[in-house]
């Protein structure tokens, strides 16, 4: 019995008198045990989790790359460039009223002659555009505030001046002093040394002679400004009335040269200009300068007014007709898109700012093919960059413009930016992290709205 005890004190921690009860499961090993199974808890919520969000991320992906090129393709539409080249076309049958070309104007000399006379921006404070510093020349009309009766003939609508429909008849006739006197300020404005140098340049590098080039780190090329289109038909209209002041002081050539020189002005937009925009205006100033010959020729009895009048029926009935489109005929979207990227590649009889917009459509071609939204822009879309790039080396200004569009092909976030709403952009540029790829991010917000930006 008492062997027995013994052993069972031994056993519990108890034979020894006086010694603490040793306790039953030890203190140290309890610890240890719940840092484990809470250690091993936390670790298979993580690597739940990771599953969770591995399978959410991949699937996520899937679905974008499957549904944004869906719907992208659902909302795309060609940009809407059919009225400006039925308007070019109108315009081609001017070619010969043209001035010679002077090579000795540069194309940036003459690009910073059009910056003189264009009115200051507010991007001039912008670091992605920075503006040129240049002189600006006086154009005094542009401080006249004239009465109904300033001239006979009529004041214009349009600008500050004589009605350019009938000036040029009443100088014929003869003035009074007054408004001789009055016309003398537009015929002598030192706006005209710059107008004529654009006119008779043989190519106009719009860009360089407006910003100081590179462009900044943060420019994006739908951000890119405009020059004004009421500027420049303002100075058109303006130097119909520099013609009959020269008219009525009997200098008949210098009238027909300055009317020359309105059409030698509107082809520079039209051959070297930025956007369908500069197109249109462009084609819009080549007819102000189209009807201020005719009427010169009326007012002279010229015999080639009736050749002139031909010109002019035949710009009607041109403008009658739709003028055909890249995509015009296209089996399917597929098949429009490369249309458009063999146009921006083939110059043929297309001009510089109908190729560029047509490059400018490129980067929203990503939006719709589920290839080139995740592996970037193909081999035929990279070589109709290089194409345009290599027909237009020399251009400084075009060359910057081109590479601000190629740039899109990779990172297509900027064209949202003034357009979508903040919560909107944010999502894009999440979405753009998440992902590593920009396109994604921006195409997934754009592709409800079509051509809304671009």
């Amino acid at each position: 019995m008492s062997q027995t005890r013994t052993t069972e004190q031994s056993r519990y921690g108890a034979g020894t008198p006086g010694a603490a009860a040793a306790p039953l499961v030890p203190v140290g090993a309890a610890s240890r045990g719940l840092a484990v199974r809470v250690g091993g808890a936390i670790g298979r919520w993580m690597r739940t989790a990771a599953l969770v969000l591995g399978v959410a991320y991949a699937f996520g992906w899937v679905g974008l790359v499957l549904a944004v090129p869906a719907l992208s393709r659902m909302t795309w539409r060609p940009p809407p460039i059919g009225n400006t080249l039925t308007r070019r076309h109108a315009a081609e049958a001017m070619r010969p009223y043209v001035l010679p070309r002077d090579p000795s104007i540069t194309p940036e000399a003459a690009g910073v002659a059009f910056a003189s006379m264009s009115p200051r921006l507010v991007t001039s404070v912008s670091t992605s555009f920075p503006l040129r510093a240049v002189d600006r020349p006086d154009a005094p009309w542009r401080r006249f505030d004239l009465s109904p009766l300033a001239f006979r003939s009529g004041v214009s609508r349009s600008y500050h001046g004589p009605d350019t429909k009938t000036i040029l008849a009443a100088a014929a006739k003869g003035l009074p002093r007054e408004e001789l006197a009055l016309l003398k300020q537009y015929g002598t404005a030192g706006v005209w040394a710059a107008f004529d140098r654009v006119a008779r340049a043989p190519k106009v590098d719009f860009l360089a002679g407006r910003f100081v080039l590179p462009f900044g780190p943060d420019a994006s090329a739908y951000l890119l400004p405009v020059p004004s289109f009421a500027n420049s038909k303002e100075l058109a209209y303006a130097s119909v009335a520099r013609a009959a002041w020269h008219l009525a002081e009997g200098r008949r050539d210098s009238a027909e040269a300055a009317l020359r020189a309105v059409v030698s002005f509107g082809f520079q937009f039209v051959d070297h200009g930025t956007s369908m925009l500069d197109e249109l205006t462009g084609a819009t100033i080549v007819s102000i300068g189209r009807d201020g010959l005719k009427s010169l020729y009326d007012a002279t009895r010229d015999p080639r007014a009736a050749a002139l009048a031909a010109v002019q029926q035949g710009a009607l009935a041109a403008s009658r007709s739709p003028a055909t489109v890249p995509w015009s005929g296209a089996a399917s979207l597929g098949d429009a898109q490369a249309r458009m990227i063999a146009f921006a590649s083939q110059p043929g009889d297309a001009t510089v700012p109908e190729r560029l917009a047509m490059l400018y459509q490129v980067p929203r071609f990503a939006c719709t093919s589920t290839r080139d939204l995740v592996m970037g822009p193909s081999a035929e879309v990279r070589a109709a960059f290089a194409a345009v790039r290599r027909d237009y080396a020399g251009m400084p200004g075009q060359l910057a413009e081109i590479d601000l569009i190629e740039a899109q092909l990779s990172s297509t976030h900027a064209p949202i930016e003034g357009v979508m709403p903040a919560p909107a952009l944010r999502v894009a540029n999440l979405l753009s992290r998440v992902y590593f790829n920009p396109r994604l991010g921006a195409c997934t917000v754009m592709a409800p709205f079509g051509q809304v930006s671009w």
